[in-house]
């Protein structure tokens, strides 16, 4: 029998949301180039590989149907920009991983997490230190106008 919390942490991640290996390249391409066309963004892919340009449009309609990208007409084509920064589009990733993790495995992620920095530079172990320190007397703030 599945365990359901399992099951259920799976679900929460919804990597469907996430961009697959094609899509990234799509967006990365659009963010690099700025506003393109379906044959702007092939001709970028095809150096990397061989792809149609009719998959390159569906995908990119894809994006579109997602958010990702929205599509105005010039002319007789379409040309594609995205409607998120590529730092905004990150952050949120993060941001949603980051709240399942700490929301089901608070202890284990926070204890990783701690380890990670503890064992890169110092000073980003510092940094996580005066972040703390920051967020706590911001609380005892909020707290003392209550």
């Amino acid at each position: 029998m599945p365990r359901k919390h399992a099951a259920s942490f799976l679900t929460k991640l919804n990597f469907g949301r996430a961009l697959g290996p094609l899509e990234a390249q799509i967006m990365e391409a659009i963010w690099d180039r700025g506003p393109s066309t379906v044959r702007d963004v092939l001709n970028v892919l095809l150096d990397d590989r061989q792809i149609a340009y009719t998959t390159v449009m569906t995908v990119m309609g894809n994006l579109v149907e997602k958010g990702l990208l929205e599509q105005t007409r010039s002319d007789r084509t379409y040309v594609y920009a995205t409607t998120v920064k590529r730092s905004e589009f990150v952050r949120s990733q993060i941001k949603s991983i980051m709240d399942i993790l700490l929301d089901s495995f608070t202890e284990p992620a926070l204890s990783y997490f701690i380890e990670r920095l503890s064992g890169g530079d110092s000073a980003q172990l510092a940094q996580l230190e005066h972040l703390i320190t920051q967020k706590r007397a911001q609380q005892d703030s909020e707290d003392k106008e209550k």
